[in-house]
């Protein structure tokens, strides 16, 4: 999404050759890009879509959180991890 790409097609693409993901969140801007970062599950990037995408790849890796959101990182990390599990049926 930093350079305008939707984010289940950028995922839909490199999912084959995925080894490690970093699961991330970003606020797309005016301009169409995405640079603001945040709790995952609070703004642009479709992480349920981009998740299938992954699935339907056979990926069967590891998946990283990497936060760089503005809220703090006690708060920011903790709610982030929760909507993953949910995402992922797990919480």
């Amino acid at each position: 999404m930093s350079v305008g790409q939707d984010s289940v097609q950028g995922t839909s693409i490199a999912a084959k050759y995925a080894a490690c993901v970093h699961v991330k969140d970003m606020k797309r801007t005016p301009d169409g890009k995405a640079p603001g970062r945040s709790v995952i599950g609070k703004d642009d990037v479709d992480i349920p879509g981009c998740l299938r995408a992954l699935e339907k790849a056979g990926y069967k890796g590891y998946l990283a959180l990497e936060y760089e959101g503005e809220e703090d990182e006690r708060t920011g990390v903790p709610e982030s991890i929760r909507y993953l599990k949910e995402v992922l049926g797990r919480g």
